[in-house]
């Protein structure tokens, strides 16, 4: 059971765990502070772990002290969230002068709200990194350093500062304008790139015509490895998770130039490059101005670039229940062009998330859900399909806890002798569930 202390009175209560974490060296002693209360200001609910306290002793008062402080500023209107940033006042923890505040990390055995900002303690000159190069490039070293993907979930409080923070000036990304994002991703599946704007930009009028220029980006929730870099390295090197393939390789940035006649790409650093030849670089600069599709190759064929703007927040309407979602969805679409021609086979054709991204990627392991698409498009393909086929066929899972997945159909869905066949199917496909609460996703189907 936690210790539970009160903050502010009757309003912030902060819980601490004692706990083991397993870590790729072992399992180490924690302490995990976890907030209540700051929802009710609108401000997103907090976890910090610590390590190298000393088992047995008084646990450190300063992570009360500050959670005091982040109630005092919430009162105020002033909030923080995913790539947020603190200076911290007085003598924290020695050296760490910082706090950057990173997307959601579930510890087993604490109690943790889903949407919990995770806290991450760095020191003045690795702060100074991650403004520059952006956190990503930061939280990869860290999660290198202590073999942790994507980046450690714990402070070690008694460890020295990241030496490959010394030299990062001589990287390329000093020499380019760029532009920071928090919501940005760029990731790498096969022999295609991704890059994920999420929101509109135009060019700075200060930077060269044809000049390079650089996005930093947030590491996709799907990515299943990550990019790292430090001075000195040769060659390209990526951190990942156990047993994990790099299938889905995340970039810590994308640099885009121009050249006249030329189409290349590749990685460099912890990121990925393109560079467009004229026809190419107005078409990209002008898709990236009004948020619409673009997609371009190398000369060779070995590497392709997506513009995507799916991961767009417009208004969804769900056709299983008619509920309007707004700024709560994801929708991923094929890797595969469509066939001119229907085939007489089903194919899985889109997903649409209904549950926030960052909820689903912290509920449902990602490996195991793109494990269960597979297995899902194999099904699907040997549906059979009767002549009245609606054209497109969509059916909700709900993901639980501790129960088999939900299925439901649009009420008025043609086709449910399919409906029938096919979701008994699914039911028969190894079990996938929500580690902590409940949480929706879409598939569409199609001829």
């Amino acid at each position: 059971m936690p210790k539970t202390y009160e903050v502010v009175p009757e309003k912030l209560l902060v819980k601490l765990y004692e706990h083991p974490l397993e870590t790729g060296q072992g399992a180490i002693p924690c302490l995990t502070y976890v907030t209540e209360g700051l929802k009710p200001l609108g401000q997103k609910e907090m976890a910090l772990t610590i390590s190298g306290h000393g088992a047995g002793g008084e646990p450190p008062p300063e992570p009360l002290y500050f959670f005091q402080s982040i109630y005092s500023l919430a009162e105020k209107g002033s909030t923080v969230d995913v790539g947020g940033v603190s200076r911290l006042e007085g003598d924290f923890f020695p050296g760490k002068l910082a706090v950057i505040y990173g997307p959601p990390k579930m510890i087993k055995g604490i109690d943790i709200p889903t949407d919990a900002l995770t806290l991450v303690l760095v020191t003045t000159r690795e702060l100074e990194v991650a403004n520059a190069f952006g956190q990503l490039r930061l939280l990869a070293l860290l999660g290198k350093a202590y073999r942790y993907f994507p980046f450690p979930v714990w402070t070690d409080i008694l460890r020295e500062e990241l030496p490959q923070v010394a030299g990062m000036e001589n990287s390329i990304l000093a020499s380019v304008p760029r532009i920071g994002s928090l919501k940005a991703y760029v990731i790498k599946e096969g022999n295609r790139v991704k890059f994920y704007p999420h929101s509109t930009y135009v060019f700075p009028g200060e930077a060269p015509p044809d000049g390079p220029f650089a996005f930093l980006t947030r590491l996709s929730p799907g990515a299943d490895s990550c990019l790292v870099w430090a001075p000195g390295q040769k060659g390209p090197e990526a951190i990942s998770g156990p047993e994990r393939t790099a299938d889905r390789l995340g970039g810590c940035f994308l640099m885009v130039s121009h050249t006249p006649g030329n189409n290349i790409g590749g990685m460099i650093e912890d990121g990925f490059y393109f560079i467009f030849d004229d026809e190419n670089w107005q078409a990209f600069k002008s898709a990236l101005a009004d948020g619409k599709a673009f997609s371009a190759s190398t000369d060779d064929g070995s590497l392709q670039f997506a513009l995507d703007w799916s991961q767009g927040k417009s208004t969804f309407v769900n056709p299983v229940d008619g509920r309007s979602l707004t700024g709560a969805w994801n929708k991923y679409g094929p890797d595969a062009p469509r066939q001119e021609k229907p085939s007489n086979r089903l194919a899985l054709h889109e997903i649409v998330l209904l549950s926030p991204e960052a909820e689903f990627t912290v509920n449902v392991d990602v490996d195991t859900f793109y494990a269960y698409i597979s297995r899902l498009k194999e099904v699907a393909g040997k549906a059979p399909l009767p002549e009245s086929f609606p054209g497109v066929w969509v059916v909700q899972v709900d993901l639980l806890p501790d129960a088999p997945p939900v299925f439901s159909t649009p009420e008025k869905q043609q086709g449910q002798e399919l409906s029938r066949a096919l979701i008994s199917e699914m039911k028969k496909l190894p079990g996938i569930k929500a580690k902590y609460r409940k949480v929706q996703v879409l598939f569409y189907f199609r001829r």
